[in-house]
């Protein structure tokens, strides 16, 4: 498991006596059978999966549209070259009515259908479809319309709890182990949510602590109830709430960072008259609504259905199909949208469009008839081009040709209102009557090939699903040519061949995303060494300090704390400024994310590309001087995870150690802040952070490396004197919190911090921070692939530029050399 530089929250678990009374009067409703992962009635296993290739990045699937939220997946190994009959069918399962697509993590899937009259989730095997445990209660739905009576919301998977949302609105949360119900809120009678057109429908999502979700209560008396509503993850308490006139829509929320603010951008407007709805931009952590932009057609049977795509951080793109269309809104750092460019022909029906490149990709269109798939400029909107995508289709329909009920039908066939994933820098497209094909969409054209009919089976509405190198598609009505009933296919896409890694489009992974990649790899050894012990103390290496010497290197090694520094510079100010005669140059090769085992480091490979990216670094800048920081992350896995992070840790400084001849200091990660509610207590992890700091002290001394222990010197989490807020949310320091730190910093590697002036300080900082932006896009180019990387036949010439910066980074050298002596007390 790797993990992402970002904070993990963790909140207590309901009283006890609340769980009992909750139990008294829910759980005798329910049904949960957790059994031995076996076969089922519904299930047909056909045949193995591959294995998965060495060297393979795989990705958890957690909720509705995947781990980034934009129908992205960064998952190599695959096979995208399937033959005219489709990918090798791994098993299928039999399933109830619904839309949802299933949700995977950690070895577990999960399906919420309905079969006969109860909402149900099953957990299975992702591998075999062998069932876990099943969970389900009755309901009483009808829709309205003729459409499926099942769930349209997808399960949505955190850490050790799973969670539902069905089409009468009643929401679950279970244990992922076992299928216990944790909570259980009927919001149709908490918030008087109506039916709507086709029941509720959005998928929720988890945002720290918080479960968001548009539920689109309705005050009889003035049309405004409820519109979007927090609730607590870990007991279903509601936390927050936003009331509007505008109602649920059918496009799931989305978090997306703006202006450099997490925002929450529900895209609401559910059954009204007039109809009304449109995007909120809302604080997810106090509900404050920042801004709302109306966005619905006119027409009483309208909905609005495509989820929200954040494409940077101040562009957001909205749609609906039935009348407006597409439109682009750009959101000023008061975070109020204003309109770039509207089409009425970018209107997406439920589909969530994909960027690559520079365009937007989608299907558009309200019916079969006028579908089409079309190519749009992201910056204006222009239409590039449009394809309808027709082609013949001869078939028997349900009968075959033996049957009294044989028909052979030819008709013009299509996509129609498709869905398409974005993987390996292309497309897997998935027409709405089963027709499976991969698109290398371009601003050219679609690049249709490898095109399969799976099945002949109307309302194939939602998106396949990856994980480990497995295609998960829902057939949501019986097939028209072999009478198969409702059913989910799992597909075999896993290569025979060595992983390849290409690269992800830039607009692919949002900045602020989070999510857990794996990469396929040997098991650790059995004779790891063990964990430290709990209680050890950081042992005494105060015999070996650090010595800094005229012309020496620095290089800082490390994830989030060190990357984060580098634009604010306050560590880099105080230890230049304290050294004026040193000639002292620093270099940081921080990275968020990073671990190391050379997690995020690498571009798209597994995690020992990155590892031997970091030599070539270290190799090509050869530092005197390598101070490392890590731990911070890996903190959160606990004792249980020490071992192996030790393990990683030795591993690393040796390779640091056969790149450069470099003195190594190895500190402990800062301990974190509580700021109160609504974010958590962050004494247990301090507790952690404790133990791994005791443990790299330790690593230090039977090194005989330089140990920083930077944690003690912050007081272990005892803030004293501190201002008022240090962290963004407890663990990532703002610019004041480096500030205030930042002699402590210097303290903990001997080093006496000086007093400066703020003009002083100011004028040294700011050319500290160009010149870091300078070697950053030095060492870490944003277009890699392009310039050294698998795709360098496209800009490979010029990769001659990089050293360019070399020469700009000497002059601000010589300006840092000059401020550092002006700045002297």
């Amino acid at each position: 498991m790797v993990w992402i530089d970002y904070v993990r929250l963790y909140f207590p678990q309901a009283l006890f006596c609340c769980l009992f009374v909750f139990a008294l009067g829910f759980l005798g409703t329910q049904r949960s059978t957790a059994i031995a992962a076996e076969d089922w009635s519904s299930l047909t296993f056909h045949k193995a999966a591959n294995p998965l290739p060495i060297g393979a990045v795989t990705e958890s699937w957690p909720r509705f549209l995947g781990p980034y939220d934009n129908a992205t997946s960064l998952e190599t190994g695959l096979d995208l070259e399937w033959p005219a009959e489709g990918p090798p069918l791994v098993w299928e399962a039999g399933k109830g009515a619904g839309y949802s697509s299933p949700s995977i993590a950690d070895g577990r899937l999960f399906l919420f259908h309905r079969p006969d009259d109860a909402e149900t989730l099953e957990c299975l095997d992702p591998e075999t479809g062998k069932r876990i445990w099943t969970f389900s209660y009755p309901i009483e739905y009808s829709d309205r319309y003729g459409f499926s009576d099942g769930p349209r919301a997808s399960p949505v998977i955190d850490g050790d709890r799973v969670y539902t949302y069905g089409v009468t609105a009643v929401m679950h949360c279970l244990e992922v182990a076992t299928g216990k119900v944790v909570w259980r809120r009927d919001l149709k009678d908490d918030y008087d949510v109506p039916q709507n057109f086709f029941g509720s429908g959005p998928t929720p999502i988890i945002w720290t602590d918080y479960l968001l979700q548009n539920i689109g209560g309705r005050d009889e008396t003035d049309g405004k109830g409820v519109c979007v509503v927090a609730l607590d993850k870990q007991t279903g308490k509601e936390a927050w709430r936003v009331e509007d006139e505008w109602g649920a829509s059918y496009a799931s929320p989305i978090v997306a960072k703006l202006r450099g603010k997490e925002c929450l951008l529900v895209l609401a407007g559910g059954e009204s008259k007039p109809a009304t709805g449109g995007l909120l931009c809302i604080d997810p952590r106090t509900g404050e609504l920042h801004s709302r932009f109306a966005w619905r057609a006119d027409i009483y049977e309208s909905v609005n259905a495509s989820t929200p795509v954040a494409i940077d951080d101040k562009r957001v793109f909205i749609s609906e199909t039935y009348m407006v269309g597409g439109v682009m809104l750009e959101f000023d750092e008061k975070l109020q949208p204003t309109p770039v460019w509207k089409s009425r022909d970018c209107g997406m029906h439920w589909m969530t469009p994909v960027v690559k490149d520079g365009y937007l990709y989608g299907f558009a269109g309200r019916n079969e008839p006028d579908a089409f798939l079309g190519c749009f400029n992201v910056d204006t909107g222009k239409e590039i081009w449009r394809d309808t995508l027709r082609w013949q289709r001869k078939f028997e329909l349900e009968g075959g040709k033996d049957s009294r009920r044989q028909r052979s039908s030819s008709q013009t066939w299509s996509f129609f209102r498709g869905s398409l994933l974005q993987v390996q820098n292309t497309f897997i497209g998935l027409g709405e009557l089963g027709t499976l094909a991969r698109f290398d969409l371009t601003s050219e054209g679609p690049g249709v090939s490898h095109k399969a009919e799976l099945f002949t089976a109307r309302e194939t509405w939602a998106l396949p699903v990856l994980h480990r190198g497995l295609l998960y598609i829902g057939q949501h009505s019986r097939d028209l040519t072999t009478g198969a009933k409702t059913r989910l296919l799992c597909y075999d896409l896993r290569a025979t061949s060595p992983a390849e890694t290409p690269a992800a489009p830039a607009s692919a992974v949002p900045a602020a995303a989070s999510t857990v990649v794996s990469v396929s790899c040997d098991a650790p050894p059995e004779d790891a060494p063990e964990a430290a012990d709990s209680e050890t103390e950081a042992p005494e290496t105060a015999s070996l300090t650090l010595e800094l010497k005229s012309g020496d290197t620095v290089a800082l090694l490390g994830n989030t704390f060190f990357e984060r520094e580098r634009q604010y510079g306050q560590i880099e100010t105080l230890l230049t400024a304290a050294l004026p005669d040193t000639d002292l140059i620093v270099r940081n090769l921080g990275w968020s994310g990073d671990s190391v085992f050379g997690h995020a480091r690498s571009y798209f490979g597994p995690p020992q590309e990155g590892l031997d990216r970091l030599k070539a670094d270290l190799e090509l800048f050869k530092p005197s001087v390598v101070i490392l920081n890590y731990g911070a992350a890996a903190a959160f896995e606990g004792e249980a995870g020490l071992a192996k992070f030790i393990e990683g840790y030795n591993k690393l400084i040796d390779l640091v150690a056969s790149a450069t001849d470099a003195r190594l200091v190895l500190m402990s990660p800062p301990p974190c802040e509580t700021l109160g509610d609504p974010l958590p207590d962050m004494g247990p992890q301090n507790e952690r952070l404790k133990l791994y700091a005791a443990a790299i002290g330790k690593l230090a001394s039977e090194r005989k490396l330089v140990f920083a222990d930077l944690f003690s010197e912050l007081g272990a989490g005892d803030w004293k004197a501190q201002p008022p807020q240090m962290t963004e949310n407890g663990v990532h320091f703002t610019s004041e919190g480096y500030r205030f730190i930042a002699p402590s910093v210097l303290k903990c590697l001997g080093i006496q911090a000086p007093q400066l002036s703020d003009e002083h300080a100011s004028s040294l900082r700011n050319a500290i921070i160009e010149k870091n932006t300078l070697f950053f896009h030095r060492w870490r180019p944003q277009n890699e692939t392009y310039l050294r990387g698998f795709r360098k036949h496209e800009q490979g010439q010029n990769a001659k530029e990089i050293p360019q910066f070399d020469p700009l980074i000497a002059e601000k050298e010589k300006e840092i050399a000059t401020l550092r002596k002006e700045a002297q007390p």
